[in-house]
Formats: C-alpha cells, structure tokens, sequence
C-alpha cells in the first residue's frame, strides 16, 4: 500500500495516439485518452490483507453488505462502488474482487495500473476492461455504424447497434447511440467491444462530443489480455488491444483479410499503435481438458442447486438430464474415454485431473 500512495499522483490523465502526451516523439494527430474500466479477480483469500490496504488507501472506509452474491457468502463494499467477496458457497478458499468503472474513473492511466499491479499479485483476471475516449472527434461512431452495416469489419460473426432518439424543441435529439460486436456471456467468445456515447451516457456532453470505443475482456481472454499488458505495461499496449479486437476492413468479397485494406479512418487511429489480437489456445479433446471444463461449468451449478434445495448431486442431475437409460451414449470412443479406460488398466493418471493427484497414487 505504501507503494502505491509513492506512485499516486506523477502522471498526466491524458494520452495522445496511445503516448504519454508529455513525450517529445508524441504524434499529435490523433488525440485520445486511454483507460481501464470494470476489472474482476480472484485468487486466494491469503491476499485479502494487501488488497484491503491498498483498496482503503485510494477509496476509503469498506462496510460489510449482507446477502450472497455470485456464490459468495461474504462481501464487503466501498462507497465508489468496489465490492470484495469470499467465503463461497463450495466450501473453497478463493474470493473475488470487483472494481467498477466508476472507481477506475477517478484515477488517471497510469495510477490504475499502479494499483491493479498490487491487487493483481497472486489474482487472475476474469474481466478485464480497456476503453479509447475520444473527445471533440463528432462522426466516429457514425463511421463505426456504417461499416458494421456494410460488414467493413472482421473479428466478430455478431453484432448490432441501438441508437434511441427524444423530440425536442428543435426536433429529434439522439439519447443512445451505440455499436457492439461480439457476444457476451458464457456462449460468448471473450472479446465485447462496444463503440457508444459516453456524454450522452453521462449527460454531460452533446452528440459526438465525448465517445468511447471499448473492449470487455471475459474469462481466459481477460486473463490473457492482462498478461500481455504486464508483459509490456504501456498506453501503446492497452491501445493495441482494443484497436485489435476489431478490425474494420473493407468488404471487397476477399476471403483473406490481409487483402481487405483498412478502412481509412480506422488506419488513421491505429496510426503509431502495434495492434495486439488476443487469442486463447483451445483446450485438447482429451480427459483432462473435459474434466476441467466439468469443474468450471458443469459441477458448480450442480452444486449450487443440491444445496439451495437440499437435494442430492445425483437427485438434481436426474431432474435435469432424465433416466441415464434415455441417454444415447457417443457412436466413437472419444480419447477422453480411452484415457479414463487406462486408470482402471494401468493405475495412471494423467497429469493435471482436477479430483486425482498423481503423486499420491490412484485411489481407485
């Protein structure tokens, strides 16, 4: 925490072209500000003392908050809104912290990261938000619109955009005006970028005056863009990330995107930024990688209704599923049964099975 109060406070709040606006090699032909917004981890509850110190030092007095939220039995809160959750219902040791855009709002850049790099010790980030503002640039998100309607785009197979209008005196006057690409939630792919009007938002600017591009970054793919960041914390790399999340290129019938050029306001932004696409490594048809996704997905909400109900694992698993007659098991045997087959054969166990540790033998 005392770390983190030196670092508070020595650094500009706005960046141009993705650059530190106080450097001399700055260009200054394109000017937006870049930022973090809703943040989420969790990781062991052994880091709750730093992460409290370090959360009280910037926001102040937390209160305990009653009820069970996402599983966790336990919360705390702080007036701007950060919540630090633990004690889940599973029994386990881990908790959770999230941060809201509010909070992340009220610091610059830089002293952000300079407090997501102590939270973050030990933590791995399930969400991970990075934001461009542009501010006094009216027509991009008109542009954005445009070329979501023309599919100038690649990097997502869904998208929409919702823009809502109110009379006034002097006739319509927009409300919302927003563009998304991408899906959100557990069928989603991991990368939500949305294009909208932060002053309107805010009301606190007219149309166009004040808008934002930004990526949500869910699951593996929050974890794998917060360490591409760490591995190269600058403002050029945050935005490399949301400038390559997307891609608006045009569409001339080419299959290949390298012969779909850029769009030339697109180009123009991402002048002087390297474009970062960040992609997670699919899992292997194999017994680990399904039993893995079991204990992700599958297990905690079986979990989580036997307990609300008072039912067994099995009870519920029989409601939902029906008779395990009327399954109709696969026509191949897949490798993940081969190798489940061969710990009755051979007592081995593959490495990395969540419910069976190798090193003390199979207890089969």
């Amino acid at each position: 925490a005392d770390g983190i109060q030196r670092e508070f406070g020595h650094y500009p709040r706005k960046l141009l072209g993705g650059v530190d606006c106080n450097s001399a090699d700055n260009p200054r032909s394109l000017q937006f500000e870049v930022g973090f917004h809703n943040v989420t981890l969790v990781g062991s509850k052994n880091n709750l003392p730093l992460i409290r110190a370090a959360l009280d030092d910037q926001f102040g007095k937390r209160e305990s908050v009653g009820g069970m939220k996402n599983f966790y039995q336990r919360r705390e809160r702080y007036e701007s809104g950060i919540e630090i959750l633990w004690a889940p219902v599973d029994g386990g040791d881990h908790c959770c912290i999230s941060i809201n855009g509010g909070s992340m709002d009220e610091l610059s850049f830089w002293d952000q990261w300079a407090l997501l790099k102590v939270i973050a010790f030990g933590m791995r980030f399930t969400r991970f938000d990075v934001y461009l503002d542009f501010k006094n640039r009216p027509g991009l998100i008109d542009l954005i619109r445009d070329a979501r309607q023309k599919g100038d785009f690649v990097g997502a197979r869904v998208s929409g955009e919702k823009f809502e209008y109110t009379r006034g005196k002097n006739g319509e006057v927009a409300t919302m005006r927003m563009v998304v690409f991408g899906k959100r939630g557990d069928s989603g792919s991991g990368r939500y970028l949305r294009a909208y009007d932060k002053g309107l938002e805010r009301k606190t600017h007219g149309p166009g005056e004040y808008e934002r591009i930004e990526v949500e970054f869910s699951g593996d793919h929050a974890t794998e863009a917060a360490r591409t960041f760490q591995q190269n914390p600058t403002a050029a790399t945050a935005a490399g990330l949301v400038l390559g999340c997307i891609e608006f290129r045009e569409n001339n019938g080419k299959r290949h995107r390298a012969k779909r050029p850029f769009l030339w306001w697109y180009e123009e932004i991402r002048k002087g930024v390297d474009c970062v696409q960040v992609k997670v490594a699919k899992v292997a048809a194999n017994l680990v990688g399904l039993a893995r996704h079991w204990q992700k997905t599958v297990a905690p909400k079986l979990y989580q209704f036997a307990t609300m109900t008072g039912q067994s694992i099995e009870s519920v698993f029989m409601m939902l599923v029906g008779p395990l007659g009327s399954i109709r098991p696969p026509k191949r045997n897949s490798q993940a049964l081969r190798q489940f087959l061969q710990i009755f054969e051979t007592g081995e166990v593959p490495p990395g099975l969540p419910g069976l540790d190798d090193s003390e033998g199979c207890p089969i």
